[in-house]
């Protein structure tokens, strides 16, 4: 008995140190295993929407950053679009054609770590990312009630954040499938096998910021997504302001709420 004892306390303390080793790599590559950026790839995805310029401006320690510019038609606002967390900027602008043809100013920045951009990208990293973009298009003449920001995914973390730290009011904030924090998505996926709260460095708390925005907003969420819950997004929307407005979709997954009337109805909202 004692010999089997001891065979378990060894195999037991074999896996202790195998799981330690697992939370530990866990906490290293956690930024890794969220961000999956890619070099870009401009040919051909651009091709539909020629009036779209590169554009460049700095960070404030003079770092160069480029993103993609179209001036809006008929005074129309301008939308900065916060894309999500893989490959690069350019593949996800096919997504504003809609409000590309309907003539509405688009600003498509990169982050840092994505395209041909260098750096790591982390929540601190989005912050600044979201509040230059933001910065510069104010520096072109645009006002602040004609800029409207739009997250999509891990992308709207990016836009609550700039919307909530603005000296004035922003036209408007529009957060398609957005999430409460990356620190509740990853407990409701992993808890109890992993200490969320323990290992999360860059917890992207858009919860934290959602009732400061002081515009309209509106929020759509399809109740298909199984990236992030439907839930996230209803919730968000109750933590909110008004004025807003919650755009749900039967049918609509993560990626597709394009699909399913979104855009029919994003373009009406904007042109209230």
């Amino acid at each position: 008995m004692p010999k089997f004892c001891k065979k378990c306390g060894y195999v037991l303390g074999f896996f202790i140190v195998l799981y330690g080793l697992f939370l530990f790599g866990l906490y290293l590559y956690q930024d890794r295993l969220l961000f999956h950026p890619a070099p870009r790839q401009v040919e051909g995805l651009l091709t539909e929407m020629p009036d779209l310029k590169e554009v460049y401006y700095s960070f404030p320690n003079g770092d160069r950053v480029y993103a993609w510019y179209k001036a809006p038609q008929n005074n129309k606002p301008t939308l900065v679009y916060f894309h999500g967390n893989v490959l690069f900027a350019e593949y996800h602008a096919f997504r504003l054609k809609p409000l590309y043809d309907a003539g509405f100013g688009l600003l498509i920045p990169e982050y840092r770590g994505f395209g041909d951009l260098k750096g790591t990208p982390s929540q601190s990293s989005m912050e600044e990312d979201a509040l230059t973009a933001v910065k510069y298009l104010l520096s072109t003449g645009t006002t602040a009630n004609k800029i409207i920001v739009y997250g999509h995914s891990l992308g709207t973390y990016a836009a609550v954040f700039a919307a909530a730290n603005q000296e004035k009011p922003l036209g408007g904030v529009v957060l398609e499938a957005p999430f409460l924090s990356i620190e509740k998505l990853a407990e409701e996926r992993y808890q109890p096998f992993v200490p969320v709260a323990l290992l999360l460095k860059n917890k992207y708390p858009s919860e934290k910021y959602i009732d400061k925005i002081n515009t309209r907003l509106f929020l759509a969420h399809g109740k298909r997504d199984k990236t992030i819950p439907y839930h996230h997004g209803w919730t968000l929307y109750e933590k909110a302001q008004d004025p807003k407005l919650f755009y749900a979709s039967d049918k609509a997954g993560h990626s597709d709420l394009p699909d399913f009337g979104f855009m029919k109805a994003l373009t009406d909202w904007l042109n209230e």
